[in-house]
């Protein structure tokens, strides 16, 4: 399984994004279901008398389904004609759902390998946009910008060196009315999992700031004795290029 998850990453990078003007590729059914319930996603055909083949993705949330039509989410349907065991790798599928200005988006989390994910984010409205937002890493929060249009997510991946176990963490900034991923203007920090992030949040619609790791101070500037120290923090402002 291993090899199948690994292989198929390169597929994803190449579809990282789709959208279809023929027929809409994520629907949402309001369902009366336990407020808590959240059943294992299915793969069902719905071809019906067609010989041609219609395979969607449906996942229960409290009190609604989601429909994610696989023909037009390439990405999902290459990566599953890509393993082994398509049973396994959707069972453990997760569908979290982000609500902004109560309009609902998904993010997807699937290719798991070793506590390390995919992670699709899926638009409801309109033809059903996706986008690949990253891949080996942990979702860990989103947050919208004042004004609705963007969100912040922060994604985290762990390591071990020297027997010390390590997070570090990327920053993404994605523009939900452009539909694509906004640059952060930062000569200094790297914030593509480099340093850990113990924050991340909006000063104001153009402007995030972030608590992370300082380990400029330290003795021996490196992550593994930050982890060892008081692991002081230092609150940085990044500003959003146009």
């Amino acid at each position: 399984m291993k090899h199948s998850i690994v292989c198929v990453l390169f597929l994803l990078i190449l579809s990282a994004c789709s959208n279809s003007d023929q027929e809409v590729a994520i629907t949402k059914k309001s369902v009366k279901t336990d407020e808590t319930v959240q059943e294992d996603p299915v793969l069902e055909d719905t071809s019906m008398d067609s010989e041609e083949e219609k395979m969607v993705l449906e996942f229960t949330l409290p009190n609604e389904q989601i429909i994610i039509n696989l023909e037009h989410v390439p990405i999902l349907s290459q990566f599953l004609r890509g393993v082994n065991d398509q049973k396994a790798v959707i069972r453990d599928m997760e569908l979290i759902k982000l609500e902004v200005s109560k309009q609902p988006y998904y993010l997807l989390e699937f290719a798991c390998y070793q506590e390390r994910c995919s992670y699709l984010l899926l638009d409801q409205s309109g033809n059903g946009q996706s986008f690949l937002l990253t891949d080996l890493a942990r979702y860990k929060q989103m947050a919208p910008s004042p004004d609705n249009t963007k969100m912040l997510f922060l994604f985290e991946r762990k390591k071990t060196k020297n027997q010390t176990t390590l997070f570090t963490h990327q920053v993404q900034i994605f523009d939900i009315e452009e539909w694509k991923p906004v640059k952060v203007e930062t000569e200094e920090y790297s914030l593509d999992y480099s340093l850990p992030i113990l924050n991340a949040s909006w000063e104001n619609d153009e402007q995030i700031e972030l608590s992370i790791a300082d380990v400029s101070s330290l003795e021996s500037p490196t992550l593994e004795y930050w982890y060892t120290s008081e692991k002081r923090t230092r609150k940085i402002k990044l500003t959003l290029s146009n």
